[in-house]
């Protein structure tokens, strides 16, 4: 199952503070992750 991380569940994984967040994304597969290209900061 494919998993799209919208911008609240992408700055929630970046803050130490969301362990639940974080914990549950480290269990997927990172093939299973994808974020929306226009989230990406070059």
């Amino acid at each position: 199952m494919s998993y799209l991380l919208d911008t609240n569940a992408c700055i929630k994984y970046l803050n130490p503070s969301s362990s639940r967040i974080i914990n549950q994304i480290e269990l997927l597969y990172p093939y299973d992750i994808f974020i929306c290209e226009i989230q990406v900061n070059y």
